[in-house]
This record gives C-alpha cells, sequence and structure tokens, in this order.
C-alpha cells in the first residue's frame, strides 16, 4: 500500500501503469460489488439504485466517505432479515467506496506518513494475521453451500479477517484526507461517529419499545440493537457505544453553533441510555473510564481545544453518567449482575483455561496460532460431555435440504410477518434416522436473544427409514398481545433440535396464512442461508471472551507480541501527540482505552467491523505529519 512508505523518502512519482493498476482495481471491487447486489435477496433493485446514488455522491464529495462509513458501520447490518454473515451489506459499502475512491486522482504531497518502526509492526501483524487466514482455510475445501453459511466453516477466517484487510485498504484514503486537512478530517470523523451513535441507539429504543418497555428496568432484559453478531452473545453493542461516546461528547463541546451542541447533547443522553440498558458491566466501567480520560485530557491539554465551557460541559456528562449508572444499578437486574462478580469471574476464567487447553501444544501452533475464526470449530470437536447443536446443508439427487444435529439450544430461524390472534398452516417434510428424533418450531415475538409469546410446536419425527414424510400442523399465535402504535416487533419461526446424538433433515419449510400467502422464504433452502439465521443460547462456544486470548489462540505468541508491541507503539504515538493542536487526542485515547477495556472480558474482533474500527482509530495515532516522522526517525538513528 501507498501510505506505508518511509518517512525519509519522498513519494512515488505518478505513473500512467500506476493509474491504471487503480483503475484495475476499482473495477475489481465494483465487480464484486454489483456481482453480490444483482443476487442479493432484500430488495435487489433499490439496492442497485442506493449503491449507484452512494458511488455518484462520493464523486461529488469524496471526502465524505470516513463520516458516512462511520455513521452507517453499527447500523447497515440485515443479516436477521438477509441471512447474509459471511457477506454483508457494510462490505458493499466498504467495496464501493474502495471503488469511487480509486476512481479519483490521489493526493500528490505525502505530509502524513507512518514512522518505519510503525509500518514495521503495522506489516509484521498484517502478515501473522495473513498467515493465521491461511492456516485456518487449510486444507481449502471446495466453496460448497457450507462454505460462508457456517462458523465451523474454515473459510470463517476470511470472514474475522476482513475487518484488518478494509482497514489495510481504506489507509491510503485515511491518509489522503488527512493531507489535505487533518482539522475537517478528524471532525468529520466525529460527526460520523455521533450519526452512529444516534442510529445505534435509535435502534435500542426500538428495541425496548416492542419487547420489554421503555422504561421497563425490571425485566433483564439486555438490549442487542442493531448488531446481529450479538445472536451467539457478545459484547458488540456495549463496545461500540463506550468506543464512540467519547467522540460524541468532544465533536459536542467543539461546536460553537448552540443547535449543534444542543443535538450533541441529545444523542449524548441517548446514547447514555441505550448504553444503560446493556446492562453489560464490562461496558459501564469502558464508558466511565473512557469520560474520565477524555475529562482529564482536557482539564490538563493545554492547546486551542482547552476552554473552560469544555470542561463544564465535560463535568456535567461525567454527573449525569453517574447519575444514569446509579439509577441503573439501584433495585434492578444490574444490582444483582454486580452482586455476582466473583462468580462470573470463575466461570469465565474456567473458560478461558478450557479455550487454551483446546488449543494445540506444539511448538507449531504455540507459535503462529490455530487460525483465525477457529474457536467455534475447534471447541464443537473438543465440547466434551457438552453436547452441541450444528446444522450444515446437504444435498441428494439434485435437492438441497438442512440437517439439524442436537444438542444445546440452537435456533435456525426466520423473521416471519405473523399477526396476534391468528391461525397458521405450518407443513414440512422431514426425515429422520432415530426413534427419539424430534423437531420443535416455536413461533415467538423475538429479535435475537430473547422470544416472548412463543407458540411451541412438536414433532416427534422418529425414524423414517430413510424416506421423506410430509407433516402439518395448526400454529396459534394467540399468545401474541396487542402492541402500541410505536411498537412494532418481530416474530420468529424457529427449527430446534434438543436431543442430543440425533439428526433431523428438513427439505421444506412452509408458513402459510388463512388468505393462503406464504410466509417463509427460501422454504426449500436451494438459496443456502438467504433469509434464514440462527441463534445460540449458550454463548461461551462461539467466544474468547478476551481480546489478547483471542489473538494468541489465533495468531500465536507470534502474533500476541507483535500485537502487544503495536499497542505500546500507539500509547508512545498518543504520549507524543498529546499537546499536537491538530490532533484530537482526548477522544482518540478515550475510545481506544474503552474498547481494550471491554476487550478484557470478551473478544470483540469476532466481528470484523469492531476490528475495522479499532484498527481506524489506531491509524489515526500512528499517521503522522511529515516533521514528526523524520524528527523520530532522526531520533531513532541518533
Amino acid at each position: 500500500m501507498d501510505a506505508l512508505i518511509p518517512a525519509s523518502t519522498p513519494g512515488p512519482r505518478r505513473t500512467a501503469a500506476g493509474f491504471a493498476l487503480r483503475d484495475l482495481f476499482a473495477v475489481v471491487f465494483a465487480g464484486i460489488a454489483l456481482w453480490a447486489l444483482t443476487s442479493y435477496p432484500l430488495g435487489r433493485y433499490w439496492s442497485l439504485l442506493a449503491a449507484s446514488g452512494y458511488v455518484l455522491a462520493l464523486r461529488r464529495w469524496p471526502r465524505a466517505w470516513l463520516p458516512a462509513m462511520l455513521a452507517v458501520l453499527p447500523v447497515l447490518d440485515f443479516a436477521p432479515f438477509s441471512g447474509w454473515f459471511f457477506f454483508d451489506e457494510f462490505d458493499l459499502l466498504v467495496l464501493l467506496t474502495l471503488a469511487g475512491l480509486l476512481w479519483r486522482r490521489p493526493c500528490s504531497e505525502k505530509s502524513y506518513l507512518f514512522s518505519v518502526p510503525a509500518q514495521c509492526l503495522l506489516g509484521g501483524f498484517v502478515v501473522s494475521v495473513a498467515v493465521s487466514v491461511l492456516i485456518a482455510c487449510y486444507p481449502y475445501p471446495a466453496w460448497d453451500a457450507n462454505a460462508f453459511s457456517n462458523y465451523y466453516s474454515p473459510y470463517n477466517a476470511l470472514r474475522v479477517g476482513k475487518g484488518v484487510l478494509y482497514a489495510i485498504l481504506l489507509l491510503p484514503f485515511l491518509r489522503d484526507a488527512l493531507q489535505q486537512n487533518a482539522v475537517k478530517t478528524y471532525r468529520a470523523m466525529a460527526f460520523g461517529m455521533v450519526i452512529g451513535t444516534l442510529a445505534a441507539a435509535a435502534v435500542v429504543i426500538w428495541e425496548r419499545l416492542s419487547f420489554p418497555g421503555l422504561w421497563n428496568f425490571n425485566s433483564g432484559y439486555r438490549v442487542v440493537g442493531p448488531f446481529s453478531g450479538m445472536h451467539t452473545g457478545g459484547a458488540y453493542v456495549e463496545a461500540y457505544f463506550a468506543t464512540a461516546m467519547p467522540f460524541v461528547l468532544w465533536w459536542t463541546l467543539k461546536s460553537r453553533r448552540w443547535l449543534h451542541r444542543g443535538f450533541g447533547a441529545a444523542v449524548f443522553v441517548i446514547g447514555c441510555y441505550a448504553m444503560l440498558v446493556t446492562y453489560a458491566r464490562g461496558g459501564y466501567v469502558a464508558l466511565v473510564l473512557a469520560m474520565l480520560i477524555l475529562l482529564l485530557s482536557l482539564l490538563f491539554r493545554r492547546s486551542a481545544f482547552f476552554r473552560r465551557p469544555h470542561l463544564r460541559g465535560a463535568l456535567i456528562a461525567l454527573l449525569l453518567l453517574v447519575g444514569a449508572g446509579w439509577f441503573g444499578l439501584r433495585d434492578t437486574p444490574m444490582e444483582y449482575r454486580f452482586s455476582i462478580v466473583q462468580k462470573d469471574v470463575a466461570k469465565r476464567t474456567a473458560h478461558w483455561a478450557k479455550v487454551l487447553d483446546i488449543m494445540g501444544k506444539d511448538a507449531y501452533t504455540q507459535a503462529l496460532g490455530m487460525g483465525l475464526g477457529s474457536l467455534p470449530y475447534a471447541y464443537y470437536r473438543h465440547s466434551g460431555t457438552d453436547i452441541l447443536s450444528s446444522y450444515n446443508f446437504a444435498g441428494e439427487a439434485g435437492h438441497q435440504f438442512l440437517l439439524l444435529s442436537g444438542g444445546d439450544p440452537l435456533y435456525f430461524e426466520q423473521i416471519v410477518d405473523v399477526r396476534g390472534g391468528q391461525d397458521y398452516r405450518l407443513d414440512l417434510t422431514l426425515m429422520g434416522r432415530s426413534d427419539d428424533a424430534e423437531l420443535l418450531i416455536p413461533v415467538c415475538r423475538k429479535w435475537m436473544l430473547y422470544s416472548t409469546a412463543c407458540s411451541w410446536n412438536r414433532l416427534p419425527v422418529g425414524d423414517t427409514g430413510g424416506e421423506w414424510k410430509k407433516y402439518s400442523l395448526n400454529v396459534s399465535t394467540r399468545r401474541f398481545r396487542e402492541q402500541a402504535w410505536h411498537a412494532w416487533p418481530t416474530a420468529k419461526l424457529s427449527l430446534l433440535n434438543l436431543n442430543e446424538n440425533t439428526r433431523v433433515a428438513i427439505a421444506h419449510v412452509s408458513l402459510l396464512s388463512a388468505d393462503g400467502k406464504e410466509l417463509i422464504q427460501n422454504g426449500d433452502f436451494k438459496q443456502g442461508m438467504d433469509h434464514w439465521f440462527f441463534a445460540a443460547d449458550n454463548h461461551l462456544p462461539w467466544h474468547f471472551k478476551n481480546l489478547f486470548l483471542q489473538v494468541f489462540f489465533e495468531q500465536g505468541w507470534l502474533g500476541l507480541g507483535l500485537f502487544l508491541a503495536l499497542l505500546l507503539w500507539v500509547v508512545r504515538g498518543l504520549w507524543q501527540r498529546y499537546r499536537e493542536n491538530s490532533f484530537p487526542f482526548p477522544p482518540i485515547a478515550a475510545a481506544l482505552a474503552a474498547f481494550l477495556t471491554v476487550g478484557l472480558v470478551d473478544s470483540l474482533f469476532d466481528f470484523p467491523r469492531m476490528s475495522l474500527l479499532f484498527y481506524m482509530l489506531v491509524a489515526c495515532v500512528l499517521l503522522r505529519p511529515r516533521s514528526a516522522t523524520a524528527a523520530e526517525g532522526k531520533t531513532a538513528q541518533d
């Protein structure tokens, strides 16, 4: 990448061959996006129109890519509806952004650069990630219906690794933006985080309105917001809010217009509410720590960023946060969650020990790791007495069907448009090979993890002698109570096999309304996961529950060493840029601290857009003006 050039060398000359290469990559990225859009299961033509509009807007306002991407990062995620979670809507946006920016000529001046040590650390870590991807994908099985539809697939490494890949591909354009106007770029970045926080909090508010109620703090319902990656648990929602909120407060305090300040203050309050109802202890601690870092850096940093009103505003925000935390702890499920911290610590450390036990003990594995995204399948294979459920697609005589293996609850599900107080006809074509094979089909009001008003339906399939059998039953939604006009809860039909050591094959699913309307899409599974998604009650098999353990397990001691060295270099860079007027030290330092704090109790790199956000913040620290990198290189030589 041309962002990774030594500080001591002049910028490369642009040649016709160089521009042709950029155009070639632009065509490749645009072609991949177009190919994906033509098979996108949700509003294909509207999606093509929106994509075209975005590319045209990008050509008119090329600097808008950074705030636009940050604004939609938490919410451009329709996996529960589309079934696309290996390659999703945000991936399409990144590809279109790359294509649109590559077609423009880059900034010729190279005033923002990585220092030589930063290049070495970044380059080494990227190589470690690439090696980890190759290790996980080996022996590179054929691309079939299961290759990109299951976390047990070796190609889960590609899904996990794309966050780092996107960060590398976007680095030249981040550098160009900083070279053109660093102050405006940082402020645009903060504004993108403000809009992203507002959008994510709006989804949280919808979720609260639709399920437990906006002001019901005693239900124990923990929101997941727009983050589909939380279908197997995780901490992405609290990590995002803890990382983004320092930018919200900083943008608000830096705004000169009262309208902007009022808007930013409102977003901050809404974001505090959204964080409050996550009931996430790690998120609470991370956000308070981030606000303290922001406040202290504003207090002690003698620069153009410091103003007395800024301090007042930060103090008010901190008091608001403490008040919200006190309210969240008092007589609510959060009070109970803090009371069992010791018990949960023991449970988590036992999980860490099990993950380390799963990891290979040979020198090769210890040095290079098990491979990116390899934990789910490795845990499945070494689950011991825990019988984990699984799903996969199989084929017979040219027909594709779904296989559900029994064990811990795993819900293979689809959002369906059912109304309360109605009767529906459910038709299924099934096959079983053991006498105790059975299928549960709950129809519930559900967003991601919590189910309410369920209609449970049980089918004893048994041993069908290798033959497909058709079943029909009545499904009632009379338990669905009437909702207020402002609540639009989603409903899901789930397929569930709880009987251990049994498998149920499903060839067709149909749900008909009273007027004969088909409510299930892709009921014959010909399009694989299209419109289908899954959720799990047991979260431990899918997550490391520690970011540093994740890096070690996947990339070995080499990857962990490079990651820790990179973090130390980032801390050094923050210290050196503490008084740099054009650099927004307070929000970036606070955001990185919040991200890593949540990372102590969860593995955030499982979700690619979170790793992209983290490495973009790292790049903002390490990309420095040429004079600073030159001085740093001279100091290193001396």
